[in-house]
C-alpha cells in the first residue's frame, strides 16, 4: 500500500547541532497533496530529504511505501547541453519514458528555448525542464520542494493540473511553497523554526 508514515521523528545534522525536526508524526496515504508549511530554516527541506532516503531520521521510525520522485529546489544540469540534447540524452536514458509529448506539455517545444544552452535559460525554462523529467517517471510519491519559483502563470497552471491528475491517479504529493497552495492542498504539515 502507497504510503508515508512517521512516527516521533527527529532529524539533527550531528550529535552537536540542534533538532532540524523534532518529534514530528504524520500518516500521508493515497491521493493527498500534503503542504508543508513554515518559515525559512524549518525543516522542509529537510523533510523532503528525508522522505526522499536522502538521509535518515536521527531518531523516530519513517516508513515510506512506493516509488518516490524528487525535485529539489535547485536543479543542476549539464550547461554545455542544449535544451534539446539534453532532451534528446533523457530519452536515451529513459529508455523512451520520457517523450516528445512529455516536453510538449511543458511548452519546451519553443525552437527558441530548445536551441538554447541550458546555463542561458531563465530559472522558468529550467524548472519548466526539470518538472517535465519529473512528471514523466511512473512515481508514486512526488516530493517538489518550490516548484513554482520561476514560474510563470501557464506553467504553474499546468502544474496544478498534473499534481491534480497524480493524486487522482492514487499517487501521493509533498509540495514545498512560499506560494500559498491552499487550494490544493489535501493535508498540511506546519514546521516552526
Amino acid at each position: 500500500m502507497i504510503g508515508v508514515r512517521a512516527d516521533n521523528m527527529s532529524f539533527s545534522y550531528d550529535d552537536s547541532s540542534p533538532k532540524v525536526l523534532s518529534d514530528l508524526s504524520f500518516d500521508i496515504s493515497v491521493g493527498q497533496i500534503v503542504w508543508l508549511r513554515g518559515p525559512n530554516g524549518s525543516g522542509k527541506s529537510t523533510l523532503l530529504r528525508l522522505v526522499a532516503r536522502e538521509v535518515d531520521p536521527t531518531i523516530g521510525l519513517l516508513s515510506i511505501e512506493g516509488r518516490v520522485g524528487y525535485l529539489p529546489d535547485e536543479v543542476h544540469f549539464f550547461d554545455e547541453l542544449t535544451l534539446s540534447e539534453h532532451l534528446s540524452f533523457l530519452t536515451t536514458i529513459s529508455k523512451g519514458i520520457f517523450t516528445q509529448a512529455a516536453a510538449d506539455k511543458w511548452g519546451l517545444d519553443s525552437s527558441g528555448v530548445r536551441n538554447k544552452f541550458v546555463k542561458d535559460l531563465s530559472l522558468g525554462w529550467r524548472k519548466r525542464f526539470a518538472l517535465a523529467a519529473l512528471f514523466s517517471q511512473e512515481q508514486d510519491i512526488l516530493l517538489l520542494d518550490e516548484p513554482y519559483s520561476g514560474l510563470d502563470v501557464e506553467a504553474k497552471e499546468t502544474l496544478d493540473d498534473h499534481l491534480r491528475s497524480h493524486t487522482d491517479q492514487g499517487g501521493i504529493v509533498f509540495l514545498s511553497s512560499h506560494t500559498d497552495p491552499e487550494k490544493l492542498a489535501s493535508a498540511r504539515i506546519d514546521l516552526d523554526s
